[in-house]
C-alpha cells in the first residue's frame, strides 16, 4: 500500500494575555491537523505503519497515543484494507509564549491586542491605560520637536541678520530696521529656548509615569 498525507494546516489561536512588569506575555496555541490517505491496492489487508517528524514541545491530540515514539518521530499503525483507500487522521497542539516590551510595540499594534477576544477587564483596562499614558507622551515629544525645530530656524534667521548688519551703515535707517529685527529674533530665540526646556522636563516626566506604571503592572 502507498500512504500520503494531506496538507498540513498550522493555525495561530491566541488563548491569553497577561502583563508583567511592562512585558506583556501572550500565548498562542498552534495546531498541526493532517489526514494520511492509504491506498492498499493488493487483494489483501495489509499493516501500514505511518512516520511523523515530532518535537517534545507537540503535544499529541488524535489519537491519543502513537504506536511507537522516537525523539523526532511519531509512528501510527492502522490496517489498510484489501483494494480500498483509508485515511488516518493525525492532530497535534503547541502551545507557547511569545513576548513584546509594550514602552516599544507601536499603538496600533496594542490596539489590536485590545481587540482580543481573550483579553481580561483588568489586561484591558491596563492597556488603555498604556495607550492613554504614550498618547500623552508623544503629544509632548511632537511639542518639544516642533518647538526645537523653530529655535532652530529663528537661528539660523538670526545668522543671516547677522550678516546683513555687517553690510550696512549703522546710521542708516535700514540698519536700524534690521537691528531691531535683530532684537526681536533674539528675544524669540530665548523665549524660545525657555519653552523647549519646558517640554523637556514635561517629556522626561510623561516618560517616567509610563515607565513606573508599566514596572507597577502584574495582571492577567
Amino acid at each position: 500500500p502507498s500512504a500520503g498525507a494531506g496538507p498540513a494546516w498550522i493555525p495561530e489561536e491566541l488563548v491569553s494575555l497577561r502583563i508583567a512588569k511592562g512585558t506583556l506575555w501572550h500565548r498562542h496555541k498552534y495546531v498541526d491537523a493532517r489526514e494520511y490517505q492509504i491506498k492498499n491496492k493488493a487483494d489483501k489487508d495489509r499493516t501500514v505503519i505511518i512516520e511523523q517528524p515530532y518535537t517534545e514541545d507537540w503535544k499529541l491530540i488524535d489519537p491519543k497515543e502513537p504506536f511507537e515514539r522516537t525523539q523526532n518521530l511519531l509512528r501510527f499503525k492502522t490496517t489498510a484494507a484489501a483494494g480500498k483507500t483509508a485515511s488516518y487522521p493525525v492532530k497535534l497542539e503547541r502551545i507557547a509564549d511569545q513576548t513584546v516590551v509594550l514602552s516599544e510595540v507601536g499603538l496600533d499594534d496594542i490596539r489590536i491586542y485590545l481587540r482580543a477576544k481573550v483579553i481580561s477587564p483588568k489586561v484591558k483596562e491596563a492597556l488603555e491605560r498604556v495607550v492613554a499614558l504614550r498618547t500623552e507622551l508623544d503629544t509632548v515629544t511632537r511639542q518639544r520637536t516642533r518647538l526645537e525645530q523653530q529655535r532652530t530656524e529663528a537661528i539660523a534667521e538670526q545668522a543671516r541678520i547677522r550678516e546683513n548688519l555687517k553690510t550696512l551703515d549703522k546710521s542708516t535707517d535700514a540698519y536700524q530696521r534690521q537691528l531691531k529685527v535683530f532684537d526681536d529674533v533674539d528675544a524669540r530665540i530665548a523665549d524660545l529656548a525657555k519653552q523647549v526646556t519646558t517640554a523637556r522636563e514635561q517629556e522626561e516626566q510623561k516618560r517616567k509615569a509610563l515607565q513606573e506604571y508599566l514596572l507597577s503592572l502584574e495582571v492577567e
